[in-house]
């Protein structure tokens, strides 16, 4: 079996503000939050990542212990926070398709009766419909499955103080 290579991304944090949400002490700061997830992309998928902090100010176990809670949640409610908007794309999904068929379908019953600009506009519309339903899977989609894959690699990444 093969190992898995660690990649490290280091955190030197000067003082608690920039690590803790100033609107939320319970969570990391979007900068630092938007910091890891840059580092975290350069990674190749294969390899284990290795979240090294560095404090360069007096901290406790219990800070160190909170620090910790407070990326893995940030990691866990990410995640969930996208899965929700998912699911509501999901339906959306749903009534554009039958948006898209009904159109399609009062466009060809327009034609099939010889009325071509109103023909022409359900066609457009029930296309549109179809296109944004595409664009969603093919390539939204695609994009939050790669995003995906690097939370669920960084939750379980490996934190370590110095």
């Amino acid at each position: 079996m093969l190992k898995k290579r660690n990649a490290v991304i280091n955190l030197d944090l000067d003082d608690r503000d920039e690590y803790i949400n100033q609107y939320d002490d319970d969570k990391i700061s979007d900068e630092l939050h938007n910091y890891i997830i840059k580092e975290a992309m350069k990674i190749d998928n294969s390899s284990r990542i290795v979240i090294r902090v560095n404090m360069n100010f007096e901290v406790n176990d219990e800070e160190k212990k909170k620090l910790r809670r407070m990326l893995m949640r940030d990691f866990e409610d990410s995640i969930n926070n996208r899965e929700f908007m998912v699911r509501h794309d999901n339906v959306r999904n749903i009534y554009l398709t039958l948006i898209g068929i009904s159109c399609l379908i009062i466009s060809f019953l327009f034609s099939y009766l010889n009325i071509g600009l109103i023909s022409e506009v359900f066609m457009i519309i029930g296309w549109v419909s179809i296109w944004e339903i595409v664009d969603d899977v093919l390539f939204e989609k695609t994009e939050w499955r790669l995003r995906k894959r690097k939370y669920m690699q960084l939750k379980r990444a490996k934190i370590v103080f110095e």
